[in-house]
Parts: structure tokens; sequence; C-alpha cells
């Protein structure tokens, strides 16, 4: 499959989700931690450069991330990633998730390595719109589906779950439309 067609494939399936019916605002600074449940399929790239006895490697990843459990968030996601990982280190990356109205959702990623079955921790640290404000944890394992010889690389999230809030010291602000 060319990358022109997997990017029309994954943009039509974020259509699809964007479609379906939305869901509540986000949980006011009185609500306590909100549980959540997702999956996530990216493709992308990796560079991967030798290091003598190791190597380093930089990666980016995009693709749908849909919320199957936890009542307040956007039920579709297009999520954009990128890192980088010391193998046997560190790994660290940035995670964007955007919903149908442009609002988004920061991240924090970080794990040892990106591998089959390696844990990743993300941290939520805010976001625009009706996502200003939240912050919240979340876990899922990486499993490749597709790693060429040239970098290409395809996987998903297994067992994603975690938690979110809105900051106690923090309101929702809507996104300014625009001018009439």
């Amino acid at each position: 499959m060319t990358p022109h067609r997997r990017s029309r494939l994954a943009l039509g399936l974020l259509m699809l989700i964007a479609a379906s019916p939305g869901r509540a605002a986000p949980p006011s600074p009185a609500e306590e931690w909100v549980p959540f449940e997702a999956n996530w399929s990216a493709s992308g790239h990796e560079h991967t450069l030798a290091l003598g006895g190791g190597e380093a490697m930089t990666f980016e990843l995009a693709g749908p991330f849909v919320v199957t459990r936890g009542d307040g968030l956007s039920r579709g996601f297009y999520a954009q990633a990128i890192g980088f990982v010391d193998r046997g280190r560190l790994g660290i990356g940035r995670l964007v998730l955007t919903d149908e109205h442009g609002d988004e959702v920061f991240n924090d990623l970080r794990g040892q390595a990106i591998g089959n079955g390696k844990q990743i921790a993300g941290t939520i640290t805010g976001g625009t719109g009706r996502y200003a404000g939240l912050e919240g944890d979340f876990i899922f394992d990486w499993q490749y589906v597709v790693q060429t010889d040239d970098g290409m690389i395809q996987g998903r999230t297994v067992g994603l779950k975690g938690r979110y809030r809105r900051r106690p010291d923090s309101s929702p602000r809507a996104t300014p439309g625009p001018t009439e």
C-alpha cells in the first residue's frame, strides 16, 4: 500500500469517527478523575543512527486515536507523535491529539524503547479549547505490525488505559470562532 493511499485510508477512518456523536464536555474542577481507554493505530518512519555498541533513533508517527471508554472526551482524534529513543536507556516523545473541532490534547511520552511489548507511559499536560486545563496519565504496550529496513513503521497500542481531570486551578476556554 502506498504512503498516499495509507494517508487517505487514515483520513477516511478519522472522518467516520468524527461523524459519530461526540461526548459531553470534560469534567468541571469539582469532578474527580475520569478513567478512559483507547486504541491508537499509527504509521510513520524511524531513523536510526549506529553508535558503536548501541544506537539512537528518532520516530514520527500519525494515525487515528479512538476513545472506547471515557466520558467527556471526543470519540475520535487524529494523533501525531515525534520522539527520540536511545535504545536501552531512555525514550521520550510528544503526542498531540486533535479532535474534529480542532481542539487539542497535549501529551508527553516516556519509556525505555519502542518495541513489541514495551510499555510506554504518557502524561496529559493540557490542551486547547474544551481540553484546556486537562491533566492525567496513561500507559500502553506498543506492538509493531510492519517494520521495514528503510525505516517505515506501522503499529498499534495494546491495553491503552488512563485517567484525566481538569486541573483545579483551570476552567474550560472556548475556542474562538471566526469573526463576523
